[in-house]
């Protein structure tokens, strides 16, 4: 039955109505087409969920190619915590020396499903990828180190393990040291 109004007066309060959120389980396809692999539980400033690029995305990620991390420049401004890798390979981006091979570079510019909002992850990001990569089933499982946008002082960036979670810090930021890397999206 509708609300109705009697008497004198005015009604006001006017609401709106919005689409429900979409609930993803870890390892679902995401709206970039990579899998989800970790949820805060609710929304946070940056999101709920996050999503990290595969081989199923369009286009795929292929492969984890093994370049620089983003340049030698000391940067100011990267953080560890989850909710900080987009604004970590931002900073990134914009110092000086930075190439467009590098993996920073590489994981903004990935535009699978048609998403432009791709970034490498933070060390705290990555981790969560690490606790979870059985979920989305294209993470190497053996010794590889992957890059995360988190700088550990101002020639070493964090790197994270991926067969034993190790979170290692001796990964140097200069032009002569590659790793894998991977892109992953807020959702």
């Amino acid at each position: 039955m509708p609300n109705t109004f009697s008497g004198q007066g005015s009604l006001s309060g006017v609401g709106t109505l919005s689409a429900p959120e979409t609930v993803y389980a870890l390892g679902d396809t995401g709206p970039g087409g990579g899998k989800i692999f970790y949820d805060a539980g609710s929304v946070q400033s940056w999101g709920r969920y996050m999503e990290v690029a595969t081989n199923l995305c369009s286009p795929a990620w292929t492969a984890d190619t093994q370049v620089p991390w983003g340049g030698s420049a000391v940067l100011s401004g990267t953080a560890t915590a989850i909710g900080t890798g987009l604004s970590n390979t931002n900073n990134i981006i914009l110092s000086p020396g930075g190439s467009a091979t590098y993996a920073a570079n590489r994981c903004r510019n990935f535009t699978g499903g048609g998403k432009t909002d791709w970034f490498m992850g933070s060390k705290d990001e990555m981790y969560q990828l690490y606790l979870n990569k059985a979920s989305v089933g294209d993470i190497p499982a053996f010794g590889l180190y992957y890059f995360t946008s988190s700088e550990f002082t101002a020639s070493l960036a964090w790197g994270q393990f991926m067969s034993n979670g190790t979170q290692n810090q001796y990964q140097p930021k200069s032009d002569s040291n590659a790793n894998r890397h991977r892109p992953i999206r807020y959702v």
